[in-house]
């Protein structure tokens, strides 16, 4: 896949300089050329084991899947495969959004989000405390 060629530790701290300030920060053994390598590697693999596989179907909790109408890194039908394969799961695809869709329209992926565990929480019998 020819896009995937690109990404390297460089091009992902020029594209994304916000999420390469924040894994520098946070991991205690920053290395983002071998994250970049093992991410690729993970995206190319076809084999019955790699991404997504169906080892996704052992998941066993309720699962929300997101993604952004312009994402052009997981495409529709791929995200709708994803939800077939896993139990209990929902798709929430945001208008306007790309592949970071949690930031590019944060309120509204934040109220769905909010409703998803709410709603599960309630099928459940659990209790979802929201603060913030």
């Amino acid at each position: 896949v020819p896009i995937l060629k690109g990404v390297t530790a460089a091009w992902w701290k020029d594209k994304f300089p916000e999420s390469h300030a924040s894994y520098q920060r946070l991991n205690p053994e920053p290395d983002l050329d071998r994250l970049a390598r093992t991410v690729v590697r993970m995206w190319l693999d076809v084999s019955p084991t790699g991404y997504p596989a169906r080892i996704v179907q052992a998941i066993t909790c309720p699962t929300l899947v997101v993604r952004g109408r312009q994402d052009h890194l997981f495409p529709f039908q791929e995200a709708v495969e994803l939800v077939g394969l896993v139990k209990d799961s929902r798709l929430l695809d945001i208008l306007s959004a790309g592949h970071a869709a949690f930031n590019d329209r944060k309120e509204l992926f934040k109220a769905s989000l909010i409703e998803f565990l709410r709603e599960e929480s309630v099928v459940r019998g659990s209790r979802v405390e929201v603060t913030g």
